[in-house]
């Protein structure tokens, strides 16, 4: 199993097939299995061992320190100085990259500058894009025709081009762990390359925003809860968004799929889409 990490609720990359390893290894008959991660803290570990029904497993760490990889930091006070920063790097520094970002939007809007004012060729990644979009997209920056990609975290699953040669972070990260799994991605040759994170003070109201999303308030799930209680249809086809925008949350549509999550997990409700592939067909004509 690779990229371990997404199996545990502790990852940062949480995705639901995953999730479901466990139950696949037991009905193929519990075959020997070896989970593998970049990054994994000890609360990682121990929920990857107990999702995916281990017996006493061997657990290697290893070091995480790469001499090829420099690390820099750079403080600015507002967007356009970390705008001109980001020009002035790429200046100096040749070869192929990535830039992360926090939102969508700002990947948008570093792309548009970067074709605007710097000579890199250059493409936007993020979620909202469509998968055959994302798949093309990702192609492009693994064959080279695309030297720079600005993208959310959603990009990196499965990147192993082995010679990126910088990562910056345009702004701070969830976390630490985030931070090494994308940074990380520099340097895979062994040759020299820089990491870079630009931090400005209000990069943490988009984290603190992303936080409250994974923790919603108890009256937010209640409200959640009590909806959809008294939903009359069965079973019960609504977005996030829509939910959110009903109930008038303050949480983003983020905020109520971990809403759904902690009262599935308290056995209260079941979410088809993440247990079974299911599809729904309506008839509209007689």
């Amino acid at each position: 199993v690779d990229e371990a990490h997404c199996i545990s609720e502790w990852g940062h990359d949480f995705r639901h097939d995953y999730a479901r390893l466990g139950e696949f290894r037991q009905r193929i008959g519990s075959p020997q299995t070896i989970a593998l991660t970049a990054t994994a803290t000890a609360d990682v570990r121990e929920d990857v061992v107990r999702q995916l029904e281990l017996n006493e497993p061997k657990v290697f760490v290893a070091g995480f320190a790469r001499d090829n990889l420099h690390y820099m930091v750079a403080h600015h006070r507002s967007k356009q100085a970390k705008q001109q920063a980001l020009l002035d790097f790429l200046d100096a520094n040749a070869g192929c990259g990535i830039i992360y970002a926090s939102t969508r939007a700002a990947c948008e809007e570093i792309r548009d500058l970067l074709l605007n004012e710097s000579q890199r060729s250059v493409i936007a990644y993020h979620g909202g894009l469509p998968s055959d979009e994302r798949r093309q997209l990702q192609e492009v920056f693994m064959s080279g025709q695309a030297e720079i990609v600005v993208a959310t975290n959603a990009f990196g699953m499965g990147i192993d081009k082995p010679d990126v040669r910088f990562v910056v972070h345009f702004n701070i990260p969830g976390s630490l762990e985030a931070y090494y799994q994308e940074a990380g991605r520099a340097g895979r040759d062994g040759k020299p390359s820089v990491c870079l994170l630009f931090y400005s003070q209000s990069d943490r109201f988009i984290q603190e925003f992303f936080i409250d999303s994974a923790h919603p308030p108890k009256d937010s799930i209640a409200k959640v809860y009590r909806y959809l209680c008294q939903h009359p249809d069965d079973p019960i086809e609504l977005t996030q968004s829509a939910l959110k925008e009903n109930l008038g949350l303050t949480i983003g549509p983020d905020g109520v799929g971990t809403c759904e999550r902690l009262l599935e997990k308290a056995n209260v409700l079941e979410r088809l889409d993440s247990k079974r592939n299911l599809a729904a067909v309506r008839v509209e004509t007689d």
